[in-house]
This record gives C-alpha cells, structure tokens and sequence, in this order.
C-alpha cells in the first residue's frame, strides 16, 4: 500500500495548484495525486481554443509538468471509490488501498452524456484524449455536429470551423449567446457564426443519440 503525507483526489487545474501551494509550504513532505485522467494535469482550456488555432501551442505546452515541478506521484487512470477517514485511506477501483496524512477532493464535473450516445464518435468534450478522438474523427471526416450552446459547444464550435470542419450547432435558446449577452451583442455573436459557415438549429433540444446504418453517428431532436 502507498502512503502519502498529502493525498489529493483529482487530476485537473485544482490538483495542480494544490500541490504547488503544498510544496511551497512543505518542501519535504510526499504528494500524491489520484487521477481519473490518463494524463498529467493541463491547461484545460486549450482543448476548445488555442490547440486548434494557435500551432504554437501542443499537448505538450499545455502540461502543467506537475510531478516535475512538485515530485508529486500522480496515479493515472485511476478512481476512487471509497474513503476511510478513520483508517486515513482510499480505496481505488481496483480495491488498491492508499494511506494519507491530509487528504484534499479536488474532483471535477463529468459533461452530461446524450441517451444512446455509445461508441467512440459521440464525444462529451472534457480531456485531453477527447481532443485527440475529435481530431482524428474529423481529420477522416470533417463535418461535425455539436450539442450545446454555452461555453464549451460555441468555443468547440468555432474552433472546429475554423479547422475547415462543416458545424451544425444545436442550441436551445432563439439566439446563440442569448442566455448571457445582452440582444444586440447575440445577434452580433450568431452573425459572426452564420458568417463563418456554421449551421445554427436554434431553440431546439437534443433528445437522443443514434447511429446510421452506414455507421455515422446523429442526434435526434425534440
């Protein structure tokens, strides 16, 4: 069993500033990470924006480097399903148990997942191997549909077009960005998508995923 004097559950931008907040304060002191992830820590907002537009930016430049930076041991692809706070432990998945002095839940949100929407070319965008399904997917074929107009589905949206993909945007508001522009500025924010080629289907809701009998993923709506 490992044993930590600091564990932190989660692999995102919190772990990270978690353990270069500890190692500023306790030099000497064992870190341990537990990730869900099947990589390092990173820049969570490059999988939307700058790894599509900016060829500067790599997997690479968005890595935190957090075990290098801190010496933390980062456990990948791994969860945790149970806590012992009288034992100081955690139970993983594959019942490895792992000691702690101090623990810290630093877990993210999991994106909401379309009925039906099994398989590899349905895609809740959160991570990094995300990023590199989606390339692939529309490197072979690009044309893409993106459920949802909020952050994420308008940056992934823009992105992708940007890249050449044919976009079809499915939003339940009449206007994209009406649910946090005032009227004028989402009218200008849905003409600047019209302008550069994407297919707005506003007001409607996705209701469920399936697959074509020629194997291409869709949606139907409500």
């Amino acid at each position: 069993m490992s044993d930590f004097d600091y564990l932190i559950v989660g692999g995102g931008e919190a772990a990270n500033a978690a353990a270069n907040g500890i190692r500023e304060l306790d030099t000497t002191g064992s870190i341990g990470i537990v990730s869900a992830d099947v990589d390092e820590p990173y820049d969570r907002t490059a999988l939307t924006k700058a790894l599509w537009l900016d060829p500067a930016v790599t997997e690479e430049t968005i890595s935190e480097k957090t075990a290098a930076t801190t010496g933390a041991t980062i456990l990948l692809n791994h969860v945790v399903t149970e806590i012992s706070r009288d034992d100081h432990q955690v139970v993983l998945a594959d019942g490895e148990r792992i000691g702690y002095g101090k623990l810290l839940i630093a877990t993210g949100s999991v994106p909401t997942q379309l009925h039906g929407a099994s398989g590899d070319r349905f895609i809740a965008m959160r991570s990094l191997a995300n990023y590199r399904r989606l390339r692939e997917l529309v490197s072979a074929d690009p044309t893409a549909v993106v459920v949802g107009g909020g952050f994420i589905g308008t940056e992934i949206a823009a992105a992708l077009a940007a890249n050449g993909v044919a976009v079809t945007l499915i939003f339940p508001q009449e206007v994209l960005g009406s649910a946090v522009f005032p009227a004028a500025v989402a009218d200008r924010f849905q003409t600047a998508y019209l302008d550069h080629g994407v297919t707005l289907v506003p007001g409607r809701l996705a209701d469920h995923a399936v697959v074509g009998a020629d194997g291409r993923p869709g949606v139907v709506l409500d």
